[in-house]
């Protein structure tokens, strides 16, 4: 899927000592074959069986376990069996699991560039973002990930769109003054913050409990989660078209373990996880759309989509703020890099 770009290796060359003790990797051995010869491939992933996301990554194992012919088995353990998307960024890289399915926002407090992928309301048009996340930009982000953290980075997952779910109507920036809500990452907090909000920090899993107690007005989320954990249940109202984010993940594996495989087992793998692409990304869009119709579909709950004039006053505060903070915490080439080659393809086909 990725080919390796120059400048991302150069950079990515001169930098792997200092940062390679951060993300913990090199660590772990390389894949060992039982004497019936069969090597075992642990997967870990976060969210439920029934998820899309989890189907996915259940779909590139058996791919891998059927088209290896018994040789590769990859046993996939959903829901956060193994890990979750916080240890996996120290799991992964050191050995303590072959193989993982991660959020991207997760590693940016390793790799300061993977906050790319999750740059609150500048990603404003998600074909433009697929474009981007497969494109030039995505593949130099990856590259500098695998190189600073000793992994390899099959594929990229989408989980889908990240929008509000509140116990208030959200019409515009005002409604935002003195709210307190659940919001993931850095961008998502500065989001928050530049319309006069409060950001707080808990699991996905306490999003119900906070808002049926008052202790937050709202989260981000995606709209699976508003159905699948009931949060209309406590937040009726849905609003839709923030663009706080569309959600990846990483298909990932540790990198000795990669590295030790034959040329032949690599490129079995990575035309697996080719393939588990194309049907989670069509899953994903489905996914999304079957949920907003079902949560509109409900009686109590209120589903807004923001007009473009809406968001357009929404990016106008945000988006400046969002781009000097993430501006802060790179170099200054790498910066123009990335948003440079993510402009270009804008208005690609």
């Amino acid at each position: 899927m990725k080919g390796k770009k120059i400048l991302a290796l150069a950079m990515a060359s001169a930098l792997a000592l200092t940062l390679f003790s951060g993300c913990g990797g090199g660590g772990g051995g390389g894949a060992v074959a039982n004497e019936d010869g069969v090597i075992t491939l642990r997967m870990a992933g976060t969210m439920p069986a029934n998820h899309q996301l989890s189907l996915s990554s259940q779909k590139f194992a058996d791919l891998v376990n059927e088209r290896s012919g018994g040789t590769i088995n990859v046993e996939f353990y959903p829901a956060g069996q193994l890990y979750t998307d916080e240890t996996m960024i120290t799991a992964i890289p050191q050995g303590g699991i072959e193989m993982g399915v991660c959020q991207t926002a997760n590693w940016a407090g390793l790799v300061p560039e993977a906050e790319w992928f999750t740059l609150s309301s500048y990603w404003d048009d998600y074909d433009w973002f697929k474009r981007c996340c497969y494109g030039e930009p995505g593949e130099y982000v990856m590259d500098l990930i695998e190189e600073k953290c000793g992994v390899k980075i099959l594929t990229l997952f989408n989980y889908g769109v990240c929008e509000l779910v509140s116990t208030m109507p959200l019409e515009g920036p005002e409604s935002f003054e003195g709210s307190k809500m659940r919001m993931l990452g850095t961008s998502e907090a500065i989001y928050l913050e530049a319309l006069g909000g409060a950001p707080v920090s808990i699991s996905a899993s306490e999003n119900y409990e906070g808002m049926q107690k008052g202790t937050i007005d709202g989260a981000s989320t995606g709209p699976s989660s508003v159905i699948s954990r009931r949060l209309y249940e406590v937040g009726p109202y849905v609003t839709t078209g923030t663009y706080l984010k569309e959600t990846k993940y990483f298909l990932m594996m540790n990198g000795n373990v990669w590295n030790s495989l034959t040329e032949e087992q690599q490129t079995l793998l990575q035309e697996c996880a080719d393939e588990a692409l194309e049907y989670n990304l069509e899953a994903a869009a489905q996914e999304d759309a079957d949920d907003i119709a079902e949560l509109k579909a409900m009686e109590g709950v209120t589903v807004t989509e923001w007009s473009d004039e809406v968001f357009d006053e929404v990016q106008a505060i945000v988006e400046p703020l969002v781009l000097e903070e993430f501006k802060s915490t790179i170099d200054e080439e790498t910066y123009n890099y990335l948003m440079d080659a993510s402009e270009a393809l804008r208005d690609a086909e």
